[in-house]
């Protein structure tokens, strides 16, 4: 499956972006998708839109 991953993302991709990408099997087994979910979620909450949502909602509140 990663070799098959691996040649559509080379065949795809721009020799430039590629060029320091290594793609291979995930060592986290089943917690994968656990994971990946709370590194979306921690994007999503601590990047720059989710950081002015905070401070909107402190502000709706008094806080």
């Amino acid at each position: 499956m990663v070799s098959a991953v691996r040649a559509v993302v080379y065949q795809r991709a721009l020799p430039l972006a590629t060029r320091k990408l290594t793609i291979t099997a995930t060592q986290l087994k089943g917690g994968s998708g656990l994971h990946g979910g709370i590194a979306l979620a921690t994007q999503d909450v601590f990047g720059p839109a989710g950081i002015v949502r905070l401070l909107a909602d402190m502000a709706g509140t008094g806080d």
